[in-house]
């Protein structure tokens, strides 16, 4: 291995997840679209509307590495130049929250019975420093605690008898030492206790590949302590020009602490860019019981599949791929958007088998379309294997549906697919109405859909789900439940012919497959109608079955008719109806 090639210089990353929302049947959380929040020190942060992906980038001119903390809906971001003046209080960390909610960093309570902890740091010269960033988490209750900086590397604080974990990492300041990120998972309070935090017992990651013709684009160290109801999730990453990195497991380890180490590779382009690398690799291995103190290792061809995926979509779309491993204990872990421009676009993955991966994908179906975000399941591919995929083919419908009742909570998770399952969610809004009477007006996707609360007892519901294209209607009956309930509420499926570029070539008629998904299994057969005007005259469309709820229907397609939209109604033998429109559902061509 050209060793000078792959080796890169380091980010930081630490990331905690503290909620997660219950999706379909071995689903992951869903990519509704994005946002870029402008940090005051002039970096930027890209958040999904779903709190789980968070990409951070560093302004003109700055290397500054960052820390990402999540508890609950709240994220904070914090480039490293600033950390240090957080924990001294010279920065409000509220600065650095870019999504509100959920629960803050707390003072360490000073009742009870307390006992005096001592931190001491010392950076990878040996000396003490006063760069660094401390947090303590309780691994009982969850609760975080952001310890002060002291310039001198001396933290003291009083903190109340029990079981921690001490989270610290350690910057390099101006002499460009590199971060070491330092955990000690077993830090057990029954008296005073002194503990020597040495940035020197830290070891470098250095992770390999045996391609010659990629480069490294990061690589990643992270670990997850779960505890029912919640988890916290922090790790180290290497980027390209920052400063080196370097991790250790201090102490003691505790049975429900899980570690990662990622890498990912693709070709660069001179201006440093990544853009239309026809492959990537994204790798990764995990590790039980243990956080690594560094981590060195040259993956193989051998230790991978591959994955020949195809973003389809018109001459002028756009696709914006990002990769992430998802380990049990840990989640998503860290990666980078891919981005490729005329479409279709076909590169290759190469993921490691044995791990869980999940994509989240932006495809733009011609130069004036709006991104649609997609994700799939998390999915654990074999070693040597090759997997053929398609992202964004026609149609996006409301299908893929997990709406349940808990009690008198509402868990109301609506998204669309394309023809191949991947899901996501697009901007709009949502209605509910119970016995005729409107009880909210939502903004979709929106922030409470694993509870919402509506009365007690039975009513008659209906959900209104408007967005630029889809249009989609829910009428059912509910009533007070003892524990979770799936509700009757179908979706469709629609699965026409189409090309790569999301054109079906068809002569006077064509057949349109079309699935109906229902979590009771009792929806009857559909009622579909077609139009080719733009919605002016609707036709309705023959329908013949085809078993397990599989339907074809029999669009007419006349001369000159360059799109269809759908219209289609399914309703259960308990009189549960669900009704969509689909406007430009897919082009056509003779």
């Amino acid at each position: 291995m050209n060793r000078s090639r792959h080796r890169i210089r380091a980010g930081l990353l630490a990331l905690a997840l503290l909620t997660t929302i219950p999706l379909p049947a071995e689903a992951a959380e869903p990519v509704p679209a994005d946002r870029t929040i402008n940090l005051v020190t002039g970096d930027t942060v890209r958040v999904s509307a779903d709190r789980k992906t968070v990409v951070p980038e560093a302004g003109p001119g700055r290397k500054v590495t960052f820390s990402i903390h999540r508890s609950g809906d709240r994220v904070s971001v914090i480039p490293s130049d600033a950390l240090a003046r957080i924990g001294r209080g010279q920065l409000d960390p509220e600065l650095f929250t870019v999504t509100p909610g959920g629960r803050k960093a707390g003072r360490l309570p000073t009742s009870g019975e307390t006992v005096e902890l001592t931190i001491n740091h010392r950076d990878r010269n040996g000396s003490a420093t006063g760069d660094y960033l401390d947090l303590l988490i309780d691994r009982d209750s969850g609760a975080f605690y952001l310890l002060p900086t002291e310039p001198d590397g001396v933290t003291k604080v009083l903190a109340p008898k029990g079981r921690y974990l001490l989270d610290s990492t350690i910057a390099g300041g101006t002499a460009g030492l590199g971060t070491s990120a330092l955990v000690l998972p077993r830090l057990d309070l029954t008296g005073d206790r002194t503990v020597n935090l040495d940035a020197r017992q830290a070891r470098a990651v250095d992770v390999g590949l045996t391609d010659p013709d990629a480069d490294q684009v990061m690589a990643n160290v992270f670990f997850g302590l779960t505890r029912p109801g919640s988890s916290w999730v922090s790790g180290i990453s290497e980027s390209p020009d920052s400063e080196p990195v370097f991790t250790a497991q201090v102490g003691q380890s505790v049975p429900e602490l899980t570690s990662e180490a990622s890498a990912q590779f693709a070709r660069q382009n001179a201006d440093g860019s990544f853009d239309e690398t026809p492959f990537v690799y994204a790798l990764s291995e995990s590790r039980p019981g243990k956080y690594y103190t560094g981590f060195r290792k040259i993956f193989t061809r051998a230790e991978v599949a591959k994955l020949t995926p195809t973003f389809v979509g018109a001459a002028g779309g756009t696709a914006a791929v990002l990769p992430l491993s998802f380990v049990p204990g840990i989640g998503g872990g860290r990666g980078r958007v891919y981005r490729y421009s005329g479409l279709p676009a076909a590169p290759v993955f190469y993921v490691s088998g044995g791990t869980p991966w999940m994509f989240d994908v932006w495809v733009a179906d011609g130069p004036d379309a709006s991104p649609v975000g997609l994700r799939d399941h998390p999915t654990t591919y074999k070693a040597g294997q090759t997997y053929t995929q398609r992202w964004g083919r026609a149609v996006l419908s409301s299908s893929a549906l997990n709406v349940s009742r808990t009690g008198n909570n509402l868990q109301l998770i609506l998204p669309y697919t394309d023809a191949d399952g991947h899901y996501g969610f697009g901007e709009g809004t949502l209605t509910v109405i119970r016995d005729d009477q409107k009880l909210d007006v939502l903004p979709y996707p929106f922030k409470d859909w694993e509870a919402y609360p509506v009365p007690a007892g039975p009513g008659k519901y209906k959900l209104e789900l408007v967005t630029p294209t889809i249009t989609s209607t829910w009428s059912f009956e509910s009533t007070t439940t003892a524990g979770t309930t799936a509700l009757p509420l179908a979706g469709i499926r629609f699965q026409p012919g189409v090309d790569n570029n999301n054109v079906l070539r068809t002569g006077a008629t064509h057949q349109l497959p079309l699935t109906v998904e229902s979590p009771t299994g009792t929806a009857g057969t559909p009622r579909v109608e077609t139009s080719t005007d733009g919605g002016t005259t609707w036709r309705v469309a023959p329908i013949r079955a085809g078993g397990d709820h599989r339907y074809l229907a029999t669009v007419a397609v006349p001369e000159g008719a360059g799109a269809v939209a759908l219209r289609a109604q399914v309703i259960d033998a308990a009189g549960n109806k669900f009704e969509t429109t689909v406007t430009d559902a897919y082009r056509v061509a003779r």
